[in-house]
């Protein structure tokens, strides 16, 4: 059993041995063996613990990801591998054995032989060889940033190419990188500020992913270089429209395996309305115009890299964005999802870029006027029952934003030269027509036949789109409208 044959055996669904388990619980070791398959989105276990064995007792409550149990063993004597399993494990017990019965969404492969040795252990258990007195292999310090060659290769089920290199001219220099690259309409290329580079290789049911560090590339860890790999990967799922979650990923530091991970081969969730799309593409061909994705793939890199708290709200509000108007749900639904989402955006785009500092003066004169009048009403009443009517008016003109949703939309689209009109009025209507309608005290026919909900969503999406590539620094050609394909340049 190698990791070819793992994989193909997982996508068939075949029941695989695994042996010499060993599961790390709060209270010890448990050990035995069993069977795993891979069904819908996890990897299905069946562990039959040794004899002897006692199960962990644990209260009823809420796990997190640290309280996970790790377990390690072999699949088919041959593979060995890792994993972790919910505390809380399904347990059948026959005959005096116990079985336990969990998922996973992912395993690591680990490392065997040559895979486990850099470049350099390599090359000098070779020269030691040759020469037994060569002196031993000198580490780094922890922590300290070293050179480092840094190579992640990949496979993204169900992405498509939307554009790629066609000039026959590669903005890659690694020669490894070069090796790769198939008949030009199945690749694209680039290179990701003066750390990193990138191929992306058209395949059977998606997209094989290389990212490599350029020459000089300095890492201080492991965990540093995967900070570029998300950062790559969240901004592959925004350009290209669906979760960036990898079917397999290996990852190797100067030549050494340090991860190879596979996930159930499924099909992540993709939305309907992307900011960019193969017509663009070919319409540049055609009127001998640049356009590339590379640029806000470049751009959205940038911005994610940091891993700071914007960027990763940022990419939990991608996240949810993608969920709420993916392929499957109602065009209903995701036209009252994205109203809110859009909302959301423009209101933490203010915030982000202090946008509401400067202070009405007049708006602040007539609130203290109306505040004061109504203490002074509260005050002046008899009515014990009108008293919790008074209050609820004072807090809300105490708390009143003096900035109504309106304004931020124009503060918001003027920061970033977008123009009001036409365009923007008219998504601010259309927002302000189809949000929430329960919440906001509107009504709808109910015999209409929800033709309005495409168009609203795809409108709604494109402004989104819009302000996100704007954040990320992006100017050029997008797609507004993916209903009835309206571009236009920002």
């Amino acid at each position: 059993m190698d990791r070819a044959k793992l994989i193909k055996n997982l996508k068939k669904g075949t029941r695989l041995r695994i042996d010499n388990v060993r599961i790390t619980t709060n209270e010890g070791e448990l050990t035995g063996e069993g069977r795993f398959h891979c069904k819908g989105d996890s990897f299905r276990f069946r562990v039959t613990l040794d004899p002897g064995q006692k199960v962990p007792v644990l209260p009823p409550g809420i796990y997190g990801r640290d309280d996970f149990w790790p377990l390690s063993g072999t699949v088919e004597d041959h593979l060995p591998f890792k994993a972790v399993m919910a505390p809380l494990p399904g347990k059948t017990i026959r005959n005096q054995t116990i079985q336990l019965r969990f998922g996973c969404d992912h395993i690591d492969v680990e490392a065997t032989g040559w895979d486990g040795l850099t470049s350099r252990e390599i090359g000098r258990l070779i020269n030691r060889l040759e020469d037994p007195e060569e002196e031993a292999i000198s580490t780094s310090p922890p922590g300290d940033s070293v050179k480092c060659d840094c190579h992640f290769k990949g496979f993204l089920n169900g992405f498509e190419l939307i554009d790629c290199d066609v000039d026959g001219v590669h903005p890659v220099e690694d020669k490894f990188l070069l090796r790769l690259i198939k008949p030009n309409k199945t690749v694209l290329s680039g290179s990701l500020g003066d750390q990193f580079e990138y191929l992306l290789l058209k395949k059977k049911g998606g997209l094989e992913f290389h990212l490599q560090s350029k020459a000089g590339y300095l890492s201080s860890g492991e965990a540093d270089d995967l900070k570029h790999l998300n950062a790559f990967l969240t901004a592959l799922g925004f350009v290209f429209g669906r979760h960036p979650w990898h079917f397999l990923l290996e990852f190797r530091r100067d030549g050494k395996l340090v991860l190879d991970r596979v996930r159930p081969d499924t099909l992540p969730a993709s939305i309907r309305f992307t900011a960019f799309n193969d017509t663009q593409f070919y319409a540049s061909r055609v009127h001998k115009q640049e356009w590339s994705t590379r640029q806000p793939i470049s751009l959205a890199y940038a911005y994610f890299l940091p891993h700071s708290i914007e960027s990763r709200e940022m990419s939990k509000f991608l996240y949810h964005y993608r969920e709420g108007a993916k392929e499957g749900v109602h065009t209903r639904i995701a036209a009252t999802v994205l109203c809110p989402f859009l909302e959301n955006l423009v209101r933490s785009l203010a915030s982000k870029y202090d946008l509401r500092a400067v202070k009405d003066a007049n708006f602040e004169k007539v609130r203290g006027q109306t505040v004061e009048a109504l203490k002074t009403a509260q005050s002046q009443c008899t009515d014990g029952a009108l008293k919790p009517i008074f209050d609820r008016f004072i807090g809300r003109c105490e708390h009143m934003d003096e900035w109504d949703t309106s304004q931020l939309f124009r503060v918001v689209t003027a920061h970033f030269g977008l123009a009001w009109e036409p365009r923007w009025e008219q998504i601010f209507s259309l927002w302000k027509k189809h949000r929430n309608l329960v919440l906001h005290r509107g009504k709808r026919d109910p015999d209409d036949d929800y033709r309005d909900d495409l168009i609203v969503s795809s409108r709604i999406a494109g402004a989104i789109n819009v302000l996100v590539l704007k954040t990320f620094g992006f100017s050029g050609q997008v797609r507004w409208s993916a209903f009835n394909d309206d571009y236009g340049k920002i």
